[in-house]
């Protein structure tokens, strides 16, 4: 019998961290913590800009997003924010940043459970 979790391709990449944090398990666990409180006022910002059709607001949770994702080694994100940034940095296609963004959410959703399971290693 298959687990349903090895069905699902993981998307966090935890090497990028751990180096950069000297492999120091509550350094990790820290920064883990950290991601889970700010991913989620991020994700906020940018339904929030979305809703308003405040461009800046989207651009900027866009950009600062990139950097948040990228500690924690999740690639498939950067390019799907950074088009999002572009996108709003243009002011235009609203249409194609929700589409964006709802890639966005499901995908930090799924990194979120991802590090909910993993930050259990460095305590």
């Amino acid at each position: 019998m298959v687990k349903e979790e090895s069905s699902v391709k993981k998307i966090c990449d935890f090497r990028y961290l751990t180096e950069m944090m000297g492999g120091k398990k509550p350094l990790i666990a820290g920064i883990m913590n950290t991601f889970l409180t700010q991913i989620p006022e991020e994700i906020n910002g940018i339904n929030d800009g979305i809703a308003r059709t405040n461009y800046p607001a989207i651009m900027n949770f866009s950009h600062n997003m990139r950097s948040t994702v990228s500690i924690m080694g999740i690639a498939v994100l950067k390019p799907i924010l950074q088009e999002m940034e572009n996108l709003a940095k243009e002011a235009m296609n609203m249409d194609k940043i929700k589409e964006l963004n709802q890639k966005v959410n499901s995908l930090c959703t799924q990194a979120i459970e991802e590090i909910e399971k993993e930050k259990f290693n460095y305590v």
